[in-house]
């Protein structure tokens, strides 16, 4: 609970949104953690496994990109890991589903 400036009330702050911006080591460890967590839900909806962990990483964070353009565009805020993993994954979707339509599924069993 913070004071207003000039003393008379309390106010709760809402949690912020997600920004991109500068990060410390453990805030990039945790957005490198959940691209990665992303990736994998993205290869596992889109694939039915994933595709490798560099992969995984890879299609989370960019999938991130694409998601939080996509969602300032809609005015749709993300809160919290679990927001930035929602986003991550709508974008790796549409990032994957993307690239189906140009090359073709891919259904090699290695």
């Amino acid at each position: 609970m913070l004071r207003r400036p000039d003393g008379t009330k309390e106010v709760k702050l809402p949690p912020a949104p997600f920004v991109a911006g500068i990060a410390s080591t453990s805030e990039v460890l945790g957005i490198i953690i959940a691209g990665l967590i992303a990736g994998w839900l993205t290869g596992k909806l889109m694939r039915g496994r994933g595709y490798g962990i560099i992969a995984d990483i890879l299609l989370g964070l960019v999938g991130a990109v694409i998601g939080q353009a996509i969602f300032a565009r809609l005015g749709v805020l993300v809160y919290g890991r679990i927001g930035f993993i929602a986003m991550g994954v709508v974008g790796a979707v549409i990032l994957v589903a993307i690239i189906h339509l140009i090359r073709g599924p891919d259904y090699r069993t290695t």
